[in-house]
């Protein structure tokens, strides 16, 4: 565990992500289709209500996914928090 993981509580909560996009995008989103994304910030509401709580699911967050679950992790391979 790095010390960024130790930031968050491992509770259960609500959480709002802030991702910045520095250029200009097109994404597949599941089965939404495309997604233009232009250069700017995007915010992500989210809860943890699951088990490791906000710290399971921020960490999820902070790193791009090898395979995305959430529509947000489309966005992550994209933009940096």
């Amino acid at each position: 565990m790095n010390e960024l993981d130790c930031a968050f509580p491992s509770l259960p909560g609500a959480y709002l992500l802030v991702l910045a996009a520095a250029q200009a995008a097109t994404i597949r989103v599941g089965r939404l289709g495309q997604l233009d994304v232009t250069p700017g910030c995007y915010l992500y509401a989210g809860s943890a209500l699951g088990a490791g709580g906000l710290r399971g699911r921020l960490r999820h967050h902070l790193h791009a996914a090898a395979r995305p679950h959430w529509h947000v992790d489309y966005l992550r391979a994209v933009t940096e928090p």
